[in-house]
């Protein structure tokens, strides 16, 4: 068997992260396997050919979108779109295309099948040594229109407890209006606390914010709180803020309700609240004892749940399993 990984180049390094965190899962499972861009041709030459976001890489820089019934039929989509987004309709005529969809989404998966593709859940799980999500001792200079205070430099132990962490509540990501009646409205709770809020209003979700992978990972490393709030009212577990930027680099993930998936629980491996109680819950877990002893079990407990029973290398076995 052999596999060809395609992401475009162009895409956001978190993409470029999945790819590579791939890459290293399938090597290690000593399958043949290369990473490849949208300067190479996806054809017969190998025996799959993975394809990491369709709406970018078929469509990025090209003047017309590359035609679906061009394609072989050797192909598995890797999606990560949210249904009623308007990059997954960009990505439903290559889903429809595609021999098998990987969905980073449990629930999306599931509807999938129901629709008569057939999809399997790729859980995009631990992987030793992964060098991008390696501990970063000394965080690189951030632009000044970050704000990022002097002390922050300061914190250079590996993986800092939860009460050493300087920043309290960490949210990256674009700025909806969904988002922003939350901001709005917790504004006056919130501001008690060492918050870094980096939002964007850019049209795509993976070129939303000049910052690079490094900052990112700097930023989860250093904070208590990983804030997890949906792009719209509808339910869906973020998995990769969730368990890449929170649960993987040791910081408590708070979020309102996600849906469903078999792995990662609410309130055993991060803390779910309704959108309307976060703000108290966040003080309940900064302010009391009992808080921070809750905070540091779940973050314990995730992280060893991460490490021990949802290895990617484990869950790409399984996947392969059902297409050889």
């Amino acid at each position: 068997m052999k596999l060809a990984i395609f992401t475009h180049s162009k895409s956001a390094f978190f993409v470029q992260n999945i790819q590579q965190l791939l890459f290293e899962s399938l090597d290690s499972l000593g399958i043949n396997v290369v990473c490849l861009n949208e300067s190479h041709p996806v054809d017969y030459k190998f025996t799959w050919n993975i394809i990491l976001f369709p709406d970018e890489f078929f469509i990025l820089d090209r003047e017309v979108p590359e035609p679906p019934e061009t394609l072989p039929d050797n192909i598995i989509i890797v999606n990560g779109e949210q249904r009623r987004s308007p990059w997954y309709k960009r990505a439903i005529p290559y889903i429809l295309k595609s021999a098998i969809v990987w969905d980073i989404d449990y629930d999306t998966a599931i509807k999938l099948n129901k629709e008569g593709i057939l999809s399997y859940f790729l859980p995009l799980g631990y992987k030793n040594k992964f060098l991008p999500y390696s501990n970063i001792s000394t965080p690189p200079r951030f632009p000044k229109e970050l704000f990022i205070g002097k002390d922050f430099y300061t914190y250079t132990s590996e993986r800092l407890s939860f009460s050493n962490r300087p920043i309290d509540i960490l949210f990256i990501g674009r700025l909806s209006d969904y988002r922003n009646d939350f901001f709005v409205k917790n504004s006056e709770s919130l501001s008690k606390y060492e918050c870094f809020f980096c939002f964007s209003d850019a049209v795509s979700p993976r070129h939303s914010i000049n910052i690079s992978q490094e900052m990112v990972i700097s930023l989860c490393q250093r904070s208590k709180i990983i804030l997890n709030l949906h792009h719209g009212a509808n339910s869906y577990f973020e998995w990769h803020r969730i368990i890449h930027l929170g649960i993987w680099q040791k910081a408590l993930v708070v979020s309102e309700p996600c849906s469903f998936n078999p792995y990662f629980f609410p309130n055993t491996d991060y803390i779910e609240v309704l959108r309307c109680s976060i703000a108290d819950k966040i003080n309940f877990l900064l302010t009391t004892e009992k808080g921070q002893i809750l905070a540091n079990n779940t973050i314990n407990k995730s992280f060893n749940k991460l490490k021990k029973d949802v290895r990617l290398s484990d869950i790409l076995l399984k996947l392969l399993g059902k297409i050889r």
